[in-house]
């Protein structure tokens, strides 16, 4: 093979090599737009879903976002407990927890254990936060127990009378090791109810009677 003719293999191979390359890099560029394109036509498709998920359970993150972390965790709780479904998607945004895959796929358990490591993390640090809040504890929590044992109550309801403006409540719930009924007015703390107002939380447990007129409610002054 003469000079000329392995100069000009040369150059053919190097013209080969060179069009690959750019060729190669013009498709991997042609596939990271499609990839670019499609992660931003998602971001929008989420974005619409969001939107219409908030819309449907009548309160924005932004909203929520504006209120105080008290409240705003107050109100997760409450529509955590109307809505499972939305309270876990709020609960998520407010920890900063995206929830895995396994809620189409896997065990009900590892849900559960899910839920419940996240909801543990939640409630520790909105108590932390009532702790450090200087107003006195106007209702109970899981930690509200019994003083006798320190076993935990099943806190149920509340009783309420006096003005509406500024109601008496008396919140009331069993202890779970003595089965007993145990109450929590504001300022007074964990007491065992007894006499009249032990009746009136017994009969407001019982099942409405169709022919009883009477408020179970209502208490005295």
């Amino acid at each position: 093979m003469n000079l000329r003719s392995v100069t000009l293999s040369a150059l053919l191979l190097t013209t080969i090599s060179v069009g690959a390359y750019f060729l190669g890099r013009y498709s991997r560029n042609e596939e990271i737009r499609e990839l670019e394109s499609g992660l931003e036509s998602l971001k929008d498709r989420h974005q619409v879903l969001r939107e219409q998920f908030e819309s449907h359970n009548g309160m924005s993150w932004e909203k929520l976002e504006s209120m105080d972390p008290i409240t705003r965790k107050h109100m997760i709780m409450q529509i955590w407990y109307s809505s499972q479904a939305a309270g876990d998607y709020y609960l998520g945004r407010e920890m900063g927890h995206e929830w895995s895959s396994r809620w189409i796929r896997n065990n009900p358990l590892f849900i559960l254990e899910e839920q419940t490591d996240v909801m543990a993390a939640f409630l520790k640090e909105l108590r932390e936060l009532e702790r450090d809040n200087p107003y006195p504890q106007k209702y109970p929590t899981e930690e509200t127990r019994d003083p006798r044992d320190g076993s935990r109550i099943y806190w149920e309801d509340f009783l309420e009378s006096g003005d509406p403006e500024n109601p008496r409540r008396i919140w009331y719930g069993k202890s779970r090791n003595s089965g007993k009924w145990m109450a929590f007015e504001y300022e007074t703390g964990v007491f065992e109810p007894e006499g009249e107002l032990l009746k009136k939380i017994s009969r407001a447990d019982e099942p409405p009677d169709e022919n009883d007129d009477v408020d179970p409610f209502e208490l005295s002054d």
